[in-house]
């Protein structure tokens, strides 16, 4: 990769970043397009944020994904607002487009791209416990709303911010009122939720696994487990769910779909998905 004066700059936005992948997938795509791009890990602060945003227009940086914790902190510093971006409140790429910032949610994208490579029946998305009620849980919520959902349960450590998240996809019409339920994170009404659910979806942000919490539990015959982190590649909670049967599935291809997404928004061409998904498996073995 040559870096010149006409190269376009893109980055990540987050706090810390050190550990993202992100500049590997998207890298690699642009190397495989042969596009004179580049992309850089930006450490932003929570109190710089305000700052790093708008100095995006006038260093003249085309693009960036955004990471924890400003997912939401980014959305009312923007410009404009695509349709999934607008219902979840929370954003994680932007476009800089002559000096307009669009925020972008491919979180959404990413959750359906994992599902779509990974889960071969629709019916184990029909009965659905959700670890979790922040960014990446409502992005989880909004893709699951386009299946035949029988019932979703919400479970999160502050109950109040369940009950949002259910509200509002009764609200928005995504889900209804029958088919969404809330739970606090206590140890027997959560049990009891994942005892019947097909899908259990781990989607608390920086939460240890809380063995407490599921000593005990059942799963469902031929349950399936996703836990939205990727490192390790067998995370706790994996591995206790693939103890008891059950299928466990990583958080790697939503960050690879998210990513792929966000690479077509940013450059206007299609993702060499076949590229980046090599760089990134590479990159975490």
């Amino acid at each position: 990769m040559t870096i010149d004066g006409k190269t376009r700059v893109f980055g990540l936005f987050g706090d810390p970043v050190e550990h993202s992948l992100s500049p590997v997938l998207q890298n690699a795509g642009f190397i495989a397009r042969g596009l004179n791009h580049c992309y850089l890990p930006f450490r932003v602060s929570p109190e710089k944020l305000q700052d790093a945003v708008r100095a995006l227009p006038a260093l003249n940086i085309s693009g960036i994904n955004v990471t924890a914790p400003h997912k939401e902190n980014i959305f009312p510093l923007l410009d404009e607002h695509s349709a999934e971006a607008l219902f979840l409140g929370a954003v994680n790429t932007v476009r800089n487009e002559n000096g307009t910032l669009k925020g972008y949610n491919t979180d959404v994208f990413g959750f359906s791209f994992l599902l779509e490579k990974n889960v071969q029946r629709r019916k184990e998305a029909e009965t659905v416990c959700l670890l979790g009620a922040g960014g990446a849980a409502k992005a989880v919520a909004f893709s699951l709303s386009h299946f035949p959902l029988q019932e979703l349960t919400i479970a999160n450590r502050t109950e109040r911010k369940a009950r949002e998240l259910a509200e509002l996809l009764i609200r928005e019409q995504r889900l209804s009122r029958k088919h969404v339920h809330v739970v606090s994170l206590e140890k027997n009404a959560l049990c009891a939720a994942m005892k019947r659910s097909t899908m259990i979806v781990h989607a608390l942000s920086s939460e240890p696994f809380a063995w407490d919490r599921f000593s005990g539990a059942q799963l469902a015959p031929h349950c399936t487990v996703i836990d939205l982190r990727y490192e390790p590649q067998i995370t706790p909670f994996l591995d206790w769910a693939r103890n008891q049967g059950a299928a466990g599935i990583n958080g790697l291809d939503m960050l690879l779909g998210q990513g792929l997404q966000a690479f077509e928004i940013f450059t206007g061409e299609k993702a060499p998905a076949l590229e980046m998904e090599k760089a990134l498996l590479a990159a975490v073995k």
